[in-house]
C-alpha cells in the first residue's frame, strides 16, 4: 500500500469488528434516509423513535477514554447454501453520554445494500493530498460516517468503509474496515486498515492479491 505511509491499528476498528458480531434478529429494520441522521446533533431517543426497539439490549463501552452506548439494529434471512455469502446486514450507532449520534456504521451482503468496495483502490488514496470527494470517487458510497470522539479531534471527521460476511455453515467471518480520517478541510489525515479472516489478521498486500482471485 504504497500512498499509504502508515497503517494505524486502533482498539476503534477492533471495536467495529466486535459490534458487527454475533446473532442476528428475526425482525428486519429500514435505514433511515441519510438527511435524518446528522451527527453531533440527532440523539439516541430520536434513531429508537425512528426505527423502534433495537435488535438487541444497547452495549455501553468506552471509546478515548469515554464513555460510550452502542444503538444495534441486525438482521438475517438465516445460513445461505454452501459456499454462498449469508445475507445479513447491520446497522450501529455510537451515541455519547449526552445521548448524541457520533458515529454510524452499516454493514450488508445483501445485494440491494451491499457494502462490498474494492479494496484495491485504497492504496490510490494520498494522505495529506486525497480529499473526501476523491475517496468517495474511488470507492464509492461510505458505509459509515464518524465525528469526535471517534475521532482524535473535534474538527476532524471520518467515512467508513466496511465489509463483513461469512459463507453458509462454514465457520468464521471475513470482516473488512478502512477508515479514512479527514481533517477540517476534508483533507485525508490517515488511514486506518483491518482485515480479520476467521480471526487472522490478512495484510493489505495479500488481501488486495486474494481480492483479485
Amino acid at each position: 500500500m504504497k500512498s499509504i505511509s502508515k497503517v494505524i491499528f486502533m482498539a476503534i476498528a477492533m471495536t467495529i469488528i466486535s459490534t458487527l458480531t454475533g446473532c442476528a434478529a428475526l425482525s428486519d429494520f429500514k435505514r433511515p434516509p441519510e438527511d435524518k441522521v446528522v451527527l453531533g446533533k440527532t440523539t439516541g431517543s430520536e434513531i429508537k423513535k425512528m426505527m423502534g426497539d433495537p435488535s438487541e439490549r444497547d452495549q455501553e463501552t468506552n471509546l478515548n477514554g469515554e464513555p460510550i452506548r452502542l444503538i444495534i439494529y441486525d438482521f438475517s434471512t438465516g445460513t445461505g447454501l454452501p459456499g454462498t455469502i449469508t445475507p445479513y446486514h447491520k446497522l450501529v450507532y455510537y451515541v455519547n453520554k449526552n445521548d448524541v449520534v457520533f458515529g454510524e456504521i452499516f454493514n450488508s451482503t445483501f445485494d440491494a445494500d451491499s457494502t462490498a468496495f474494492k479494496l484495491e483502490k485504497v492504496g490510490q488514496i494520498i494522505k495529506g493530498k486525497s480529499t473526501k470527494a476523491d475517496v468517495i470517487g474511488l470507492l464509492g458510497k461510505p458505509s459509515g460516517k464518524i465525528i469526535y470522539p471517534y475521532t482524535q479531534l473535534e474538527t476532524d471527521t471520518g467515512i467508513i468503509y466496511g465489509y463483513k460476511y461469512w459463507r453458509g455453515a462454514i465457520p468464521g467471518f471475513h470482516d473488512t474496515r478502512v477508515v479514512v480520517y479527514l481533517d477540517k478541510n476534508e483533507i485525508v489525515k490517515d488511514i486506518s486498515y483491518t482485515n480479520m479472516k476467521q480471526g487472522k489478521f490478512i495484510p493489505y498486500d495479500q488481501a488486495v492479491s486474494d481480492e483479485k482471485k
